[in-house]
Order: C-alpha cells, then structure tokens, then sequence
C-alpha cells in the first residue's frame, strides 16, 4: 500500500515538473536569421571598425519580437587562410555595438565590430591578410494562435474549398505560420457525427490528411476544427451535395 502511494505521488511530482508539451505548443516561439557575412583586409596594425546590416522578413502579425544574435562585448575570432597567414590565427573582432529595428514585416540589425591586433602585431603582419567572419543574426517572435493557424479543406490541385460533391477527392489542410512542428487534432462535424485524427504538423508547419473516404460520408454542411493542446484553434465551415445533385 505504501509503494502505491509512493509511486502516485512520484508521478503526481513529475506532472507539475514536466513542461506541458500541449500549452508549450501555443506558447512558442521560433526565430528568423539571416547570415551575417564579413570580410575585409588587414594592412595595419590599427584597430578596425566594420559593420554588417541584415534584413529578415517576419510574419505580418508577429508579436514579442525581439533581437536574437550577438551581444555587446561578445568576441569572435577572424578566420585567415592558415596557408597564406600562418602567423594570424589570434586575431580577434568584438561586438561594440548592436542596433535593432522592425518596420512592419521587416526586421533590420545592424552589427558594429572592432577588430583588435594582436601586440605583437607588427612581428606577425608580413603583409596584407584577407579574413571573413561569419555571424547569424535575426528576431525571435511568437503569434497569437487565432493568427499563427489555420486550416482548411482543399481538393486534388491543393486548392481551398468551401463546396464540393461526393466521390471528390478532399484533404484536410492545416498550416503553422510559425513553421514549427506542432501536433494537432482535427474533427470533422456533420449531420452524422464526427470522426477525429491525430497528427503533427512537419518542420515546416504544414500538413495534409487524405480524407475522401471520410468526408465523403458526410453529405449536408459540417465543421472542421483544429485543436492544439486541447485549445480549438481553427475551424472551417464546408458543405457536401450528392454527386448526382
């Protein structure tokens, strides 16, 4: 009796500690980055100021955005052609200033580095030494869920229908405009029940279930919903007439 309680209230303890994949799901957030590429020569062995401006696009409605890369007084180590420049591996840029903006769907950052030599510099620089470096630099955001799903039925071609006949071929469309895997449930509601399937969205947040056989049984006007965690977060209304009619 007393292992049984022991093990409820373990598994009890691991329910409040475990996060919720379900809410985590509508609660997530991802990030936009882009490539930031720089490069340049070293001649001198004066410090060098350089800057790299990039420019992500973010989903229209995108919310809590916010800067993702590197930070102010973060060091990077500049990359040489170890052929060419044996002596310059320890050459270092650091991050001196970041600037962070979002114009509508357009999220623009602008890195300022400075490259400090090396003090024994003028020993190892035999002439000049071409480097690059290469950072990532973007946005992380979320959406709300009424914004970041959306489902719908669609025919053969992938096209959106609201209307169609029995005998149709039919899919059931469901997109995250996050582009993450998330799993879902969609049901279908009509005149003679409903029927749900279970499914994940892919990397790219999209997913299609082949439902013909199903929905062709479904004649009259019905509902599809999506669910994630538990939460309706899409629905779309369709009708179904007799092949004949």
């Amino acid at each position: 009796m007393k292992s049984k309680i022991a093990l409820t209230f373990l598994v009890a303890a691991l329910l409040l500690i475990l996060p919720s994949t379900a809410s985590a799901g509508l609660k997530s957030k991802t990030t936009k980055l882009a490539d930031a590429s720089l490069s340049g020569t070293i001649t001198t062995c004066e410090p060098q100021v350089v800057s790299s401006r990039q420019t992500v696009r973010l989903p229209g409605k995108a919310t809590g955005v916010r800067y993702s890369g590197p930070r102010v007084g973060q060091s990077y180590e500049l990359d040489f052609d170890p052929a060419a420049n044996p002596e310059l591996a320890s050459w270092d840029a650091e991050v001196t200033k970041v600037l962070a903006k979002r114009r509508g769907a357009r999220y623009t950052t602008t890195l300022t580095l400075t490259i400090n030599p090396p003090t024994d510099c003028a020993a190892r620089l035999r002439g000049p030494a071409d480097w690059s470096l290469e950072l990532e630099v973007g946005a992380k955001f979320g959406m709300k869920p009424k914004d970041r799903f959306y489902g719908f039925m669609a025919d053969f071609e992938g096209d959106r229908q609201n209307s169609s006949v029995t005998g149709n071929y039919h899919s059931l469309e469901f997109r995250d405009r996050l582009g993450l895997s998330t799993r879902y449930k969609v049901c279908a509601n009509g005149i003679f029940g409903s029927q749900c399937w279970r499914r994940s969205t892919n990397d790219s947040g999209r997913s299609s279930i082949e439902a013909s056989l199903a929905i062709n049984d479904r004649i009259g006007q019905g509902v599809l919903r999506w669910y994630v965690g538990g939460k309706l977060v899409a629905r779309f209304r369709y009708e179904l007439r007799s092949e004949g009619v």
